[in-house]
């Protein structure tokens, strides 16, 4: 028996949130073949950095960074790592955003515990 995270791309429903939060409470728990589990969304993308938040992710809050090749988990109450291989350079610009947007990602964090859509953020300018 395995355990699936879902999660719901942006672009697989486009604007329709309706539609995004039916596919997750659609899906049996925890039969699920892979094909009704989807990517999780970018909530933010700058500089190169894709950010994202997984749907009913485990603690402390945290969200997931990607740079080219280099992936890892950041906390959103610090901005620090807490695991992965993203360069320095990468973190800096992720550490200073994440200070920045943190009350948003508080809120996005809440919201995919909920399993509710995630809400956008802007990128550093």
């Amino acid at each position: 028996m395995g355990v699936y995270a879902v999660v719901v791309s942006w672009h697989s429903f486009g604007s329709d949130l309706a539609a995004a939060g039916s596919a997750i409470a659609s899906v049996d728990w925890p039969s699920a073949p892979p094909e009704k589990l989807y990517s999780m969304p970018a909530i933010a993308r700058f500089y190169g950095i894709v950010i994202a938040m997984f749907f009913n992710d485990h603690a402390p809050p945290h969200f997931h960074a990607r740079y080219g090749e280099h992936r890892g988990r950041v906390s959103i109450e610090t901005g620090k790592p807490l695991d992965g291989d993203l360069p320095a350079r990468a973190l800096r610009l992720i550490e200073e955003w994440c200070s920045l947007h943190r009350d948003e990602l508080r809120a996005n964090w809440e919201h995919a515990e909920r399993l509710e859509p995630l809400a956008p953020i802007d990128p550093l300018p």
